[in-house]
């Protein structure tokens, strides 16, 4: 699978003749997706990371300097009759580089995506099977959306698919009743339950939300506004309650507003503040040498617990964070979009600067960069622990393999200065 470009340009050929409607019949249907590759170079990583792979979570080699993803994702919809449809997605996907992963370490290089039934009557939709549950107003965080996992490069990425069944009720032409059961293929399997009440009322989105987390044991209540009245003004939060232990309940909200003005075609501003009540102040301490205990570092092989603080990590670490974007539509084939996050804590953060250029309806291509800021040894500027004297004649003791690389890159940065990134994709 490691020589994939021939394959990708033949099925991009191929495709444009795809998309052919199956014959009329009590069976219809259509084929359609997208084929793309991206490409990624890395700066501010030092080479000699690489002996700690050990450490790094699978498919992360910080010894890499380029990085690469191509990837195949048809999309097969049948129409069984006039009231259900059958859809399924296939995706076809190797890496290379700083993204590789041994291709004898992994189950599939080829997955099903999607694959779901949704049978519709007049006042109900239902939809059982691997499927994409996505809610909330908020740019980044969306913290009503339980399944949420967004990469801050690329807002419109796909996510993995769900084992679900849900299903709708339309009161009324603005106002509908949600129930979903659903849980990610990995780890399986602890559903989520999920009630949510959807409403209109003028220019304002109002929703409602009650789910039990199976796994957590615990209840999640969540709402969601967002209003066109003037500017635009979403708020989406939601409490976490554990069944343990009620009194630690954690909140997390998204407060932003955005307007849009008639410059070029069309600049778009959108800005917002993010809270997580069980983020932590300062995430790069985590990864310091304080926070390892000499107890710890005596029982523990090192690069266990280093590995262990990589499996805790997730997008958002932090307790605040500012936000925001801007977007202009140069004309119908240009676009560009600046990105920025900040840790209103420790003050480091990530600007994604990109350029979109689509030549025709079915071409889209990006060229962008990822760029970090701020103090060392914060959320995005995080470093290996600096060690003490003893720290640093302990840990050849302790772990003899991985002990001596860990001392010589004390102090390395566990994520690149900045990045560049060019993806190309043909939609079909």
């Amino acid at each position: 699978m490691r020589h994939t470009g021939p394959a990708l340009a033949l099925a991009l050929l191929s495709a444009g003749t795809a998309r052919a409607e199956l014959a009329e019949g009590p069976v219809t249907g259509e084929l359609s997706g997208y084929a793309e590759t991206r490409h990624q170079v890395f700066f501010g990583l030092a080479s000699s990371l690489g002996d700690l792979s050990p450490v790094f979570p699978d498919g992360f080699h910080p010894d890499e300097r380029y990085g690469a993803v191509e990837r195949l994702r048809p999309t097969l919809k049948l129409h069984l009759g006039e009231s259900a449809t059958l859809v399924s997605t296939a995706e076809a996907r190797t890496s290379h580089g700083f993204y590789d992963t041994r291709q004898d370490e992994i189950g599939d290089v080829v997955s099903v995506e999607r694959l779901y039934v949704t049978a519709s009557s007049d006042d109900w939709d239902h939809t059982a099977g691997k499927l994409n549950l996505t809610w909330g107003s908020g740019l980044l965080l969306n913290p009503t959306d339980l399944f949420n996992d967004k990469n801050p490069a690329d807002l419109q990425a796909e996510r993995p698919g769900l084992w679900a069944v849900k299903s709708l009720w339309a009161a009324n032409d603005h106002t509908n009743l949600t129930f979903a059961a659903a849980t990610p293929e990995t780890p399986c399997c602890a559903p989520k339950l999920i009630g949510r009440f959807d409403t209109t009322l003028g220019q304002t989105d109002l929703a409602l939300e009650a789910a039990w987390d199976t796994d957590a044991e615990a209840a999640v209540f969540g709402v969601d506004v967002r209003s066109e009245i003037t500017l635009g003004l979403w708020l989406e939060a939601a409490t976490t309650i554990p069944k343990a232990s009620p009194d630690a309940a954690t909140t997390s909200f998204e407060l932003g507003v955005d307007d849009s003005w008639d410059v070029l075609q069309t600049l778009y501003v959108a800005v917002e503040y993010m809270y997580q009540q069980d983020g932590l102040t300062a995430p790069g301490e985590q990864f310091q040498a304080s926070s390892f205990s000499p107890d710890a570092l005596a029982g523990t092989t090192p690069e266990a617990l280093v590995a262990e603080r990589f499996r805790e990590r997730r997008l958002f670490m932090g307790k605040h964070y500012g936000v925001a974007l801007v977007r202009l539509e140069i004309s119908n084939d240009w676009r560009a979009q600046v990105l920025n996050v900040t840790n209103l804590n420790d003050h480091t953060g990530l600007v994604v600067p990109q350029v979109n250029f689509l030549p025709a309806d079915a071409f889209t291509l990006t060229l962008g960069a990822q760029l970090t800021y701020g103090p060392q040894g914060g959320e995005y500027t995080m470093t290996l622990p600096e060690l003490t004297d003893t720290q640093a004649k302990l840990l050849p003791v302790v772990s003899p393999t991985l002990g001596p690389a860990l001392v010589a890159n004390q102090g390395e940065r566990l994520s690149p200065n900045a990045s560049v990134f060019f993806w190309g994709r043909y939609a079909f």
